[in-house]
């Protein structure tokens, strides 16, 4: 029947034992697992439709690393060269209370101390072995879909950077106050099933920042999306993944209480805010697999397609820019705003943001000077970075503009991470790009549905836009929905609008190739989709790929024993 898919759910433990491992997200090394308060976990679903297969797998980490995919790929096609590069998705919650240390990425490493490879192969390990208890568990059945939007009285998300969301034309401006309103506030369930109408599971979407447990509770904790998908499976059973949309604007904070400086969830007590906003997305997710049950099926259309695009030198397609010819994307740059993170994580004192800001100010102003005002770095003159204060250079391994970091005259004292990237420096490991510039964009086929997984974290309008340029480019075909999947495949920080981006925001700051960076997300996007459109026989299995650390590097990246 042309409905009717093989399905298989899997779930493992991917927790490692904590032994004062600094956890990813919120940027402080203090910030370590003395214990657990909530496992982490990796859900798969495995789909097959004749000889097409597609596995996703959603891991309770802050981000995925292509380190990660690579090394899960190369195990699961040693056992099934089924699993080619275009059939495996990995996607993250972005938990903040998770161990980092599992990339190759230089300065993804540096929050962490460096690479903990005790951390990579438990969530390596966990991941195949969901992967392939899902492919065990396979049987025939049906997807259904619903959808429903949280009222705006449901704290459950917040836009944590309104001014930004207003700079947009193409959406209502809100007050502060008001900020609840300035979301996509809709949750979208796929609903999976056996021949015989019984639950087996169900992947849902809904953009919110896994941030709901801060630093100041050193334990492992897989956050709000982990208490949903967790209650949601005592409730019914089988395999529930919650997985991240477009959420760099959406927060689960929302006040302050005396004595916090950050902004927080529902209650003083964090783990108390994480259960009740994981309840209130396990709540809808219970509403909608009810309301699915009487959906029509999906029809068993399943395809997949993945290319590698170079971000740091793409040509924006002049019909996402407004018919300009002249608008492109630059190698990676992070700004010194980005320093000092958003009202729910402050991570650096304000001391270190001036510092790093008068800085890159006078690093920018030094190369256009001796460069006859060639060099046009700064702010506002730099057609690719606009008003952004560079303070790092990680596609071009520089710091404040310095190749050699190890000789510049930056101030180790200002933050052991600045040491920590001196001595890398003097060890040849900032050779490569610091951060990821070549990523993986996938897209999905399921029924009518277009999915696309982005190796980023969008903002609001930023997704939305991009699922309408898809849905435009497959205009007149199958297409008529479209789900965007973040943190996926790789991580190259966050995504703004062009608008959004002038404000030089914690967000805007952290778009790492610059201003044109959504619009050209776009462009590579059109050219996938232009593949993606060709007979599988037709299509290029040739990709280029990211630059891979040596054994002897990767010694020199480990992190120092943990105390």
């Amino acid at each position: 029947m042309a409905e009717i898919f093989k399905i298989g759910l899997g779930k493992q433990s991917i927790t490692p034992p904590p032994n004062g491992e600094i956890l990813m997200g919120w940027g402080d090394p203090k910030h370590r697992a003395l214990e657990i308060g909530l496992p982490l976990h990796a859900r798969a679903t495995v789909l097959q439709s004749g000889d097409a297969l597609f596995a996703l797998a959603c891991l309770e980490i802050c981000f995925i690393t292509q380190a990660l995919r690579d090394e899960v790929l190369r195990r699961l096609q040693a056992s099934d060269a089924r699993w080619t590069e275009d059939a495996v998705m990995l996607c993250a919650t972005h938990t903040h209370c998770a161990p980092g240390g599992h990339t190759h990425d230089v300065l993804y490493n540096l929050p962490s101390f460096g690479y903990y490879p005790h951390v990579f192969e438990k969530y390596v390990e966990g991941t195949v072995a969901a992967i392939q208890e899902a492919v065990g568990n396979m049987r025939e059945g049906r997807i259904r879909y619903a959808e429903a939007g949280f009222s705006v009285e449901t704290p459950v998300a917040f836009n944590r950077s309104i001014q930004a969301w207003n700079q947009n034309p193409d959406v209502d401006a809100f007050s502060y106050d008001d900020r609840a309103r300035a979301l996509d506030r809709t949750m979208r369930l796929f609903r999976f099933e056996d021949l015989n109408g019984n639950f087996i599971g169900c992947l849902n979407e809904f953009a919110v920042h896994c941030t709901s447990v801060h630093r100041d509770y050193k334990m492992i904790h897989a956050d709000n999306k982990g208490v949903a998908a967790a209650e949601l499976e005592k409730e019914l059973g089988g395999v529930c993944t919650f997985v991240q949309g477009a959420s760099g604007d959406s927060s689960p904070n929302f006040q302050r209480f005396r004595g916090l400086r950050e902004v927080r969830g529902t209650d003083r007590d964090d783990l108390e805010s994480a259960r009740k906003n994981g309840l209130m997305q396990s709540e809808m997710a219970l509403e909608l697999v009810r309301k699915a049950s009487s959906a029509n099926p999906i029809s068993a259309e399943l395809d997949t397609a993945i290319e590698y695009f170079d971000f740091s030198k793409i040509h924006v397609d002049s019909r996402d820019v407004n018919g300009r010819t002249d608008c492109y994307t630059g190698p990676a740059v992070i700004g010194a705003r980005a320093l000092l993170g958003t009202d729910e994580g402050m991570p650096t004192p304000k001391i270190v943001y001036h510092v790093a800001k008068g800085l890159s100010r006078a690093a920018d102003l030094v190369e256009f000077i001796s460069s006859g005002g060639q060099k046009k770095f700064l702010p506002g003159f730099d057609p690719v970075q606009g008003p952004k204060e560079g303070c790092i250079q990680s596609g071009e391994s520089q710091v404040f503009r310095a190749r050699g970091f190890e000789n510049s005259l930056v101030p180790e004292f200002l933050d052991p991470l600045l040491a920590l990237l001196k001595s890398w420096s003097r060890k040849k490991l900032m050779s490569r790009p610091l951060t990821p510039q070549i990523l993986p964009l996938q897209s999905v086929r399921l029924g009518d549905w277009i999915w696309v997984s982005v190796p980023s974290e969008f903002t609001t309008t930023s997704g939305a836009r991009l699922k309408k340029s898809v849905l435009a480019d497959l205009q007149g075909t199958w297409a008529k929905r479209a789900l965007l999947i973040g943190y996926a495949n790789s991580y190259s920080g966050y995504v703004t609008t062009p608008e959004e981006y002038q404000l030089q925001l914690y967000e805007g700051a952290s778009t790492h190739f610059g201003q044109w960076t959504q619009p050209a997300y776009q462009t590579a996007f059109r050219k996938l989709i232009e593949k993606f459109l060709k007979p599988r026989s037709e299509r290029s299995t040739t990709f280029i790929h990211p630059p891979v650390p040596t054994d002897d590097e990767l010694v020199e990246l480990r992190a120092p024993p943990l105390k």
